[in-house]
C-alpha cells in the first residue's frame, strides 16, 4: 500500500483533464455515467460511451440531465451533514447492501410500492433507509447512485424521506481499496477514487451521509452497534461528525472491526446478549436496531422487538428482500410483492 500511496494521491489531485485518455480497447467497450466533477462553481461532466469518453459543461443553471430520470438540479456548494434522526412514521422500508445490483433492487421497489414501474417515488410519507454497501460487485453502481439522489428529492417533495447510510464499502472505495470492484469499473479510464474523491459530486455526496440514522426508538446502522462504540461517541450527532472527521484518519472504534460499518456482535452465534444490545443501543436513544452487513437467506428476526437482520442476498445476485413497518406491524417484503409477518 505504501507503494501505491504517491500513485493515489496523483489521481486524486491531477486536473481531470490531463487524465482523459484515448478510447478503452474493444474488450472494455463499457458506458457509465454521468460523473460531475467540480471546480469552483463549475463542473465538468463525464461520460463514457462504447468506451469513448465524452466532456461537456454543466449548464449555468446546475441542471443534469440523467438517463431515464428527471432532471437534477445540483448545489455548487459541498453538501452539509445530513440530519440522523426524526419522528417515527407510520410507513418506513429499508433496504440492503445493494452492491450494484441496480436491476434486482429497482424490480423489488417496484413490486414493494416503494416506486412506480418508471422508477418514480410512490410511497408517498413513508421513509425509505438504504443501509450502506450500495457499491462493488456489481456492475451498476453509478445508475443506482443517481437513482437514489432523484428519489432523494422526489420523497421529500412528497412529505417522506430517502436516507442512505454509509457502508463499509463506501468507506473502502474513497479510501482506495478496490478489492471488491466490479471489472466494468476497472476497464474506465480513471480511477474510482478520484472518481468518488471529495470535488466529485459522487464524493461530496458520500461524505454527507451518515452511519447510523434514528426513527422515533427505531435504530438503522450498516454493521451493528458494539458496546465500546457509545463509550467513545456517546450520542447520535457526535457519532456522525466523528465518522465524518474520520474518513481521512480511520479509527477502529469508529472505522474498523468494533465501529457501526463493521461490527458483527449482534447477529452472529454467539450474538450479544439482550441486555448488552439493550445498553448499546441506550446512548443513541434506540430500543430495536436494524442491520445489514452479514447475508442472509432472508430477512430475518434475530431477538423479536431488538435485532433484525436484512442483508438478503442482493450482493450475491439474488432477488433480495425488504424489511417494513407499517402503522407498527413488521414484515419482509419479498421480490414478488408479497409480505410476510414478523415477530
Amino acid at each position: 500500500m505504501r507503494r501505491l500511496a504517491p500513485v493515489l494521491a496523483i489521481l486524486l489531485l491531477a486536473p481531470l483533464r490531463a487524465q482523459v485518455p484515448p478510447p478503452l480497447p474493444a474488450a472494455a467497450q463499457v458506458d457509465d455515467g454521468p460523473h460531475v466533477v467540480w471546480e469552483g462553481r463549475g463542473a465538468r461532466v463525464l461520460r463514457w460511451r462504447q468506451g469513448r469518453p465524452e466532456e461537456t459543461a454543466l449548464p449555468a443553471d446546475f441542471r443534469l440531465e440523467l438517463d431515464g430520470l428527471p432532471p437534477l438540479t445540483l448545489d455548487p456548494a459541498p453538501a452539509p451533514q445530513q440530519p440522523a434522526a426524526f419522528p417515527l412514521p407510520a410507513r418506513i422500508a429499508a433496504i440492503s447492501d445493494i452492491h450494484g445490483n441496480y436491476a434486482a433492487m429497482t424490480a423489488l421497489l417496484v413490486k414493494q410500492g416503494i416506486l412506480a414501474k418508471n422508477l418514480a417515488w410512490a410511497f408517498g410519507k413513508g421513509h425509505l433507509v438504504v443501509l450502506g454497501d450500495t457499491v462493488d460487485r456489481g456492475p451498476q453502481v453509478t445508475e443506482a447512485f443517481w437513482l437514489l439522489r432523484s428519489l432523494e428529492r422526489q420523497a421529500r417533495d412528497a412529505g417522506g424521506g430517502v436516507h442512505v447510510l454509509l457502508g463499509n464499502h463506501e468507506v473502502m472505495d474513497m479510501k482506495g481499496d478496490l478489492r471488491y470492484l466490479n471489472a466494468k469499473y476497472r476497464a474506465l479510464p480513471l480511477s474510482t477514487p478520484y472518481l468518488l474523491g471529495p470535488d466529485t459530486e459522487a464524493g461530496r455526496w458520500l461524505r454527507s451521509l451518515p452511519v447510523m440514522v434514528r426513527f422515533g426508538d427505531l435504530l438503522f446502522v450498516h454493521g451493528g452497534v458494539s458496546p465500546r462504540l457509545g463509550e467513545a461517541f456517546p450520542s447520535l450527532e457526535a457519532l456522525n461528525a466523528a465518522a465524518r472527521d474520520a474518513m481521512p484518519r480511520p479509527k477502529k472504534t469508529l472505522l474498523g472491526g468494533d465501529g457501526p460499518l463493521w461490527y458483527r456482535g449482534m447477529v452472529q452465534d454467539p450474538v450479544d446478549p439482550a441486555a448488552v444490545v439493550e445498553a448499546s443501543l441506550r446512548p443513541y436513544g434506540a430500543r430495536t436496531v436494524v442491520v445489514g452487513h452479514t447475508t442472509v437467506k432472508q430477512v430475518t428476526v434475530i431477538r423479536p422487538g431488538q435485532v433484525y437482520l436484512i442483508d438478503a442476498g442482493l450482493s450475491e445476485g439474488r432477488p433480495g428482500e425488504l424489511w417494513l413497518q407499517v402503522d407498527g406491524k413488521r414484515w419482509r417484503g419479498l421480490a414478488d410483492g408479497t409480505r410476510v409477518p414478523l415477530d
